[in-house]
């Protein structure tokens, strides 16, 4: 994965959190949803980027 994938990967994950927070500000079922999927989303790049991304 190139720092460019990264890049993309974390701003996925960064709107999603925001968009979330705030979608739980005004409407709670649906930002509480969003928020839910963008951390379990957030937890499985963590973990894969762990096992199997390696340094070039």
């Amino acid at each position: 994965m190139d720092k460019t994938e990264l890049f993309y990967v974390i701003s996925g994950i960064l709107f999603l959190t925001v968009f979330g927070v705030y979608l739980t500000l005004s409407d709670l079922e649906v930002g509480i949803f969003l928020t839910i999927i963008s951390l379990v989303w957030a937890i499985s790049m963590y973990a894969f980027m762990i096992k199997f991304w390696k340094e070039e």
